[in-house]
Parts: C-alpha cells; sequence; structure tokens
C-alpha cells in the first residue's frame, strides 16, 4: 500500500510501519494471554484453599476419632483392673 501510495518513500516506509503494526498485535495478545493466566491462577489459588479447608475438616475428624479411641483404650484398661481387683477379692474371701 505505501509504496504505490508513496513510490520509493512508501517502499523505505513500509518496513517500519510493518514492524510497528507486529508489535502493536504482538502486546495485545501477551496482553489477552496475562489476563488468561491471571484468572487461571486465582482459580487455581481458590481450588488450592478449598482442598486445604477439606484437609483440615479431615485432619480435625481424624483427631477427634483418634481421642475417642484412647479414651475408649483408657476405660477398658480401667475395666480390666477393676476386673482383676475384683478376682483378686474374690479369691481372698474364698
Amino acid at each position: 500500500m505505501l509504496p504505490k501510495a508513496l513510490g520509493v518513500t512508501g517502499v523505505l516506509w513500509a518496513g517500519p510501519v510493518a514492524d510497528g503494526l507486529a508489535f502493536l498485535l504482538a502486546l495485545a495478545l501477551i496482553i489477552y494471554d496475562i489476563e488468561k493466566l491471571k484468572k487461571h491462577i486465582r482459580k487455581e489459588k481458590a481450588e488450592m484453599e478449598n482442598v486445604e479447608s477439606e484437609n483440615q475438616n479431615e485432619k480435625s475428624e481424624l483427631e477427634e476419632n483418634v481421642a475417642e479411641d484412647m479414651s475408649f483404650d483408657e476405660s477398658n484398661d480401667i475395666l480390666k483392673e477393676n476386673i482383676q481387683d475384683d478376682d483378686k477379692l474374690n479369691e481372698s474371701l474364698m
């Protein structure tokens, strides 16, 4: 277009004009991709926080279950001690 309109001067200006347009197009595409990446990163971060929250809930439930199991084991130990004491008392009475 420039060579036809401006002759030899158009030929000289065609290269820099094409470079400028290529730069603007590349800049627009880079900005678009950066925005897309930011959106993807925000989505991944939200998913990670959700997973961490679920893991924390599971950890709390597991800790509660372990505490209940320990309490149950302690109760069993006390019950066994009481049974042994009763057996010894019964033996001494006989």
